[in-house]
């Protein structure tokens, strides 16, 4: 019998997402259960609990952070409004990532990213807002579908380069359109907590 650890660890979170229009107004929102990937469960080792490579070196100036990137490839091409679905035993990055990674607080204690939602307590909130004008045609893997559907949580530290930063968890969903013309401009919620499994 094999023991999930995400259960022993009592691992929960939620994926937020909200997308507002040119005048401000709520355009689309997707509210779900996160998928915390099985290399995400390495990651927090890695970056939060275990002094071990990539990071053996103590340093209490290097604090932990998050990041959170985005995609347009987490979607069936034959029907963009369904997702794609995301397997946590095998999934170690984006379908296709629209080039763009946007660092988190470098402290998970501080205020700006402890929060609750309903049903977490004691809960660490990741959050970021993403401009469809911060990208160009180029950049989506179709530039004739400008969509945003998928997402991932990275973790890290403040001094790492991009490519050291460690997946955590991905959420795909339905397609929203997201680009230069579409203005749309997007919030990610990511909200987690870790309580007391059972064994």
């Amino acid at each position: 019998m094999s023991i999930d650890i995400r259960e022993q660890l009592g691992i929960k979170g939620r994926f937020h997402l909200q997308a507002f229009d040119a005048n401000g107004e709520l355009y689309d929102e997707v509210d779900e259960d996160n998928v915390i990937l099985d290399v995400g469960l390495a990651s927090l080792a890695a970056a939060l609990l275990l002094p071990a490579a990539p990071y053996a070196a103590a340093d209490p100036s290097n604090n932990a952070f998050y990041a959170i990137q985005i995609g347009d490839d987490g979607a069936l091409a034959t029907d963009p409004m369904v997702p794609k679905v995301v397997d946590p035993a095998v999934t170690t990055g984006m379908f296709h990532e629209l080039g763009a990674r946007v660092g988190g607080d470098p402290d998970f204690s501080s205020s700006a990213v402890v929060g609750t939602v309903p049903g977490l307590t004691n809960a660490v909130r990741c959050q970021q807002t993403f401009l469809e004008t911060s990208y160009a045609a180029g950049d989506f893997l179709d530039a004739t579908k400008q969509y945003l559907n998928e997402a991932m949580l990275f973790l890290g530290k403040d001094d790492d380069a991009s490519a050291a930063w460690l997946p955590f968890a991905m959420r795909t969903f339905k397609s929203i359109p997201f680009g230069p013309a579409d203005a749309v401009s997007v919030l990610i919620r990511w909200t987690f907590e870790f309580q007391r499994g059972t064994v």
